[in-house]
Order: C-alpha cells, then sequence, then structure tokens
C-alpha cells in the first residue's frame, strides 16, 4: 500500500476531481475459491447583506476599512456592491433552527467610522462576569450606509441566515481557477446553527449569477456541493455524507457534456482491476474500493476559507461492486457482486458453451443485494458494470484496466484459495511469453469468488 501522501487542497482551487491515489492492488482471498478539485479572495467582513433595492453599483474606489464584526483587527470593506440582491436566493425562507431563551438586558451598540458614518450596529448584553455578548441582530454597513454583511447572533454565536458581500481580491477562495470568470464583488450566504454551518452555503457573483452551493449539516459537509460555469452550466457536482464524498463526482465541460465521473462509496473511490492470462485475454476483472483518505477540514463563512489536510490512510482495498471470471477460451465463467468483500446478490457459474453450471445467491446484513433481471445480476442504480468504466471518461489517475496505479507496485506474488469450487478459473500461470502490459505480472495471484 502506497504511503499516505500529505496534501492541502484549498476547496475552491480544485481544478480537477479530488482523486485518492490508488493503493496497491491485493489479490485477496475472499471466503473461498470459487470464481465470481479555488483559492478565493481574502475574506471580508461576515454577515446577511442586502444593499436598498434599486441601488445602483457605485462606480467609485472601495470603501475604507470596516473593523471586523467579531472585534477582530480591522479588514478593507468589500467593493461597494451592485444594486439590489437576489431576494428570492434558494437558502432564503429557510427557517432558523430553535434559539435558547433570550437574556435580559440587552442593549444596541453602534460603532462609527472615522468619517462618523454608522459602521457597526449589533445586540450585546452582560453575562455575570460583566463580559459583552453579542445577542441579536448584527449589521455592518458600507461607508456611504449600504448594508456589507448583516445577520444573527444567539448568545456569542451566529445563527439562522447570514449574508455578506467580499469584494474582488479579499478572499483566496473565490480567486480560485474554478471561479475563474466571474465579475466582482461577490454576495456571499450561509446558514447557522449555534456557530457551525448548517445549510446552503452560496456564492453569487456581482450579475447574481450563482457561482457555487455547498451544503452542511451540523458543521460537516453533507448534501450537494455544486460549482457553475459563468454561463450557468454545471461545472462539478458531488454529494457529500457525513463529511465524506458518496455518490459520483462529475466534471461538465462548459456545453454541458461529461468531462469525467468517479464514484465514491463513503468517502473510498472505486476503480477497475483487471487480470489476464496473457496476450490481452481477460482471466479476472472487477470494481475495489481505495483505502481511505483520513482528513482534516476546516471552513470559515466569514473569513471566505475552506482547506482540507489529508492526516493519513485506513484500511485496505476491498472488492465493491460487479466482478467476473473468464474461462481461457473467452467465455464468461463467473459473475457476481460484493459489498465490501462480502458476496452479495446472485452468482453464476457457466459452462464453456454458456450454459449455467449453477447459481446461488448471498445476502449481507442490512444491504440490498442488486435487483436480478432474466437471471441477472444487475449493479445497483447508478452503479456501472464490471468491464465498463464509469459514465463519461475515467478520471484523471485512474488506473487503467490491468494495471495498479500510478506508482504503485504489482500484488505479491501468491496462489489463490485452495478448495475452489466447480467453475473457477484456473489460477493461471499464462503463457510463456511475457503477458502484454496492460497485464499484471504472470505470477500475480487472482481473487477469486465466494466458496459455495
Amino acid at each position: 500500500m502506497r504511503k499516505p501522501l500529505a496534501w492541502l487542497m484549498m476547496i475552491g482551487c480544485l481544478s480537477a476531481i479530488p482523486a485518492v491515489a490508488s493503493a496497491q492492488n491485493p489479490s485477496p482471498e475472499p471466503p473461498g475459491g470459487a470464481p465470481p478539485a479555488a483559492a478565493p479572495p481574502a475574506a471580508a467582513p461576515a454577515g446577511n447583506a442586502t444593499p436598498a433595492p434599486g441601488t445602483p453599483p457605485a462606480a467609485q474606489t472601495p470603501p475604507a476599512a470596516a473593523p471586523a464584526a467579531d472585534g477582530a483587527a480591522a479588514q478593507p470593506a468589500p467593493a461597494t456592491p451592485p444594486g439590489d440582491l437576489p431576494a428570492d436566493s434558494p437558502a432564503g425562507g429557510q427557517p432558523a433552527p430553535a434559539t435558547p431563551a433570550d437574556p435580559q438586558n440587552v442593549e444596541v451598540v453602534k460603532q462609527n467610522g472615522p468619517g462618523g458614518q454608522l459602521q457597526i450596529e449589533e445586540h450585546v448584553f452582560k453575562d455575570a462576569a460583566g463580559k459583552s455578548i453579542k445577542h441579536g441582530k448584527f449589521t455592518q454597513y458600507f461607508p456611504d450606509g449600504r448594508v456589507l454583511a448583516t445577520g444573527d447572533f444567539v448568545q456569542g454565536q451566529r445563527h439562522g441566515k447570514w449574508t455578506k458581500w467580499v469584494g474582488v481580491g479579499e478572499s483566496r477562495l473565490y480567486a480560485s481557477p474554478i471561479y475563474g470568470g466571474y465579475p466582482g464583488p461577490f454576495f456571499t450566504e450561509a446558514h447557522f446553527k449555534l456557530g457551525v454551518l448548517h445549510g446552503p452555503w452560496i456564492v453569487y457573483d456581482a450579475r447574481k449569477q450563482k457561482m457555487s452551493e455547498w451544503h452542511f449539516q451540523d458543521g460537516v459537509q453533507h448534501g450537494p456541493w455544486i460549482w457553475y460555469y459563468p454561463n450557468g452550466a454545471k461545472h462539478r457536482e458531488s454529494t457529500y455524507v457525513g463529511g465524506v464524498l458518496h455518490g459520483h463526482v462529475i466534471d461538465f465541460l462548459p456545453n454541458g457534456q461529461i468531462r469525467s465521473k468517479v464514484e465514491y462509496f463513503d468517502g473510498r473511490r472505486k476503480y477497475l482491476r483487471t487480470y489476464g492470462y496473457g496476450y490481452g485475454r481477460k482471466q479476472a476483472e472487477g470494481w475495489y474500493l481505495e483505502p481511505l483518505e483520513k482528513t482534516k477540514t476546516k471552513y470559515d463563512w466569514w473569513t471566505s476559507f475552506g482547506e482540507t489536510v489529508v492526516v493519513g490512510v485506513e484500511g485496505k482495498p476491498a472488492k465493491h461492486g460487479e466482478w467476473k471470471w473468464w474461462h481461457p477460451g473467452g467465455q464468461v465463467s463467473v459473475k457476481g457482486h460484493y459489498h465490501l468483500d462480502q458476496p452479495i446478490g446472485r452468482w453464476t457459474w457457466l459452462q464453456q458453451d454458456g450454459s449455467v453450471q449453477k447459481t446461488q445467491d448471498f445476502t449481507v446484513e442490512g444491504v440490498e443485494p442488486p435487483a436480478v433481471v432474466d437471471g441477472n445480476a444487475q449493479p445497483a442504480a447508478g452503479q456501472p458494470a464490471a468491464g465498463q468504466p464509469a459514465a463519461g471518461q475515467p478520471a484523471a489517475g485512474q488506473p487503467a484496466a490491468g494495471q495498479p496505479a500510478a506508482g504503485q507496485p504489482a500484488p505479491a506474488a501468491g496462489t489463490p484459495p485452495a478448495g475452489t469450487p466447480a467453475g473457477t478459473p484456473p489460477a493461471a500461470n499464462p503463457p510463456a511469453a511475457a503477458p502484454p502490459a496492460a497485464n499484471p505480472p504472470a505470477n500475480a495471484p487472482v481473487p477469486s469468488g465466494p466458496d459455495v
């Protein structure tokens, strides 16, 4: 298995599908033997800002620096936003989560800028130790009086919907290549639940064109993550479940065609592996899951920051998806599916003349088996069949059929498990001549199917 590669990924900087370098493809000996991708600009003040309807863009230099809402050092105010905001943004109208009981003695505190204009207006109360705690509406203003950022605090924590304008060059995140071609300043909105991201984080350009939409639940990535081209077409689409990728990560061309498509299962990338008799003849082929890369992530909407750091690798490759074996003459000998190295659903063994020798059904507790159509097990919805790459072209870095992942050694030599039932393809000594480069070494063990 390869050593974990520590890397730092600025979420917006990704211009290619995230792909985990494939670990060495082991030749696991399953139970038995029958064959079977913008580093955006610097962050601006936080809030849920909405300029007055109908206000035209101010064609002047960016306003003077305004103090940060959280009491941090003052940050330069973003470039003056265009007139009106997308009042009916997709996340608008989302009910705010339940809040704790309101404290007593909440006061309105105002801060003025160097020229005497109102800069920040917030609601605070004093706790038992006399410390000021933000609680209630917070609003930060541009020097000309328009809203720069706004939202609500609940006992010192952001809660509900917040919006904020971010000027060009203020956030590295929105300066990332995947956000290229959009005019600024940028209008952002995010939803919180007592201090953590909870709901959509959406970014719009100065034309009110949506640039990206990410979803969180209780502070972690959860739900669809989508980036767009300036023409409104999808650029990249993925889904997170509990902080890890699950499902397909798809990159699109500006015309809507799929450029690449990779499938993930519980944070682990799927890849196809082929074993051969030699001379281009397949012996076995099926889908593996890569080991899980353990990551640490940080997302700060207020400063427009997001990163993922790989801190290690956990587990080993596992067979997952459809697998097939072939007789030396080229006829399919065995076919079936695995779920995390366990056979599942209908398995079929066939004679060299194509007639069915036997079938057997396998179950995995709590997992729905693949559907059976015309006697054949079908991949689950959206899952590619063995021998077929995922829809669209394979992602960059995905190993070609019959080859280990780039830079990884071939599986260690060995022999398949003993006691292989009838119908198991030979565990094979390919012809004396060296097999084509697309095949693993002649002595690489070939996985066998379930014992029946």
